[in-house]
């Protein structure tokens, strides 16, 4: 019973050993990839913004599926509707607020000569 209990252990570690280690590989992978063709433009001289032919696909795939939004219709049924027409408008109004001192953070020097307090003990001017 021992045996087989540790034999389930040892390959459920070995087992998470070696995913761990293959996604940090794969992970890394792709990390350096991107650094190290940075550090090569950037060696060579070469401009980062010239486009290459794996941008150019992933612009015209973004420019086909931008072309694709022109044949979207909207039902304007809905707002026509019963349902949608007995919605009813929640705005709640604002009132004017009379504005505080113009920097809030500036530090307040307190004198008894220009603050009196009230009887919350908040200086009022």
């Amino acid at each position: 019973m021992k045996t087989n209990t540790y034999k389930n252990f040892l390959f459920f570690i070995s087992l998470f050993i070696i995913i761990g280690l293959s996604f940090l590989y794969f992970y890394n992978r792709g990390s350096l990839e991107a650094a190290s063709s940075s550090l090569d433009s950037s060696l060579s001289g070469t401009n980062v913004g010239v486009s290459t032919d794996s941008q150019i696909a992933k612009d015209l795939s973004f420019i086909s599926s931008l072309s694709s939004l022109k044949s979207i219709t909207i039902d304007k049924s809905f707002f026509e509707s019963q349902s949608f027409k007995s919605l009813k408008d929640n705005n709640v109004e604002l009132e004017s607020v009379i504005p505080g001192r113009q920097n809030p953070f500036v530090p307040v020097y307190e004198t008894e000569e220009n603050t009196t307090l009230n009887n919350k003990g908040v200086g009022v001017n």
